[in-house]
């Protein structure tokens, strides 16, 4: 079953902190209506940090995949420019919406 609850975190994105994998879990079990032995569902940290360590699961890569993800989309020029592009390429091509 660990196998599938990390994939189920890998499907929803690393998380960057143990209290969101917390969440991931809680979530996991109560949407497949899983019996444990966690109070309310939630597991605790220690459970947490040894799913992590045996599912190969980091929070410095989950921290790095977070900052990757806001250096990508945290200055608003960057995606200005992005429409731009897309928008020259448009006219150059001369595209249609239904081709699009």
């Amino acid at each position: 079953m660990e196998n599938v609850l990390a994939q189920y975190i890998g499907d929803h994105g690393f998380s960057s902190s143990v209290a969101q994998i917390q969440s991931l879990v809680k979530d996991y079990i109560r949407q497949n209506k899983i019996a444990t032995q966690f109070k309310n569902d939630l597991p605790g940290r220690h459970w947490v940090n040894l799913f992590m360590q045996r599912n190969v699961i980091s929070l410095k890569m989950a921290t790095l995949h977070k900052a990757a993800e806001k250096l990508s989309t945290a200055n608003p020029f960057d995606i200005f420019n992005f429409y731009e592009c897309i928008s020259k390429v448009i006219k150059e091509k001369n595209l249609g919406p239904e081709q699009i």
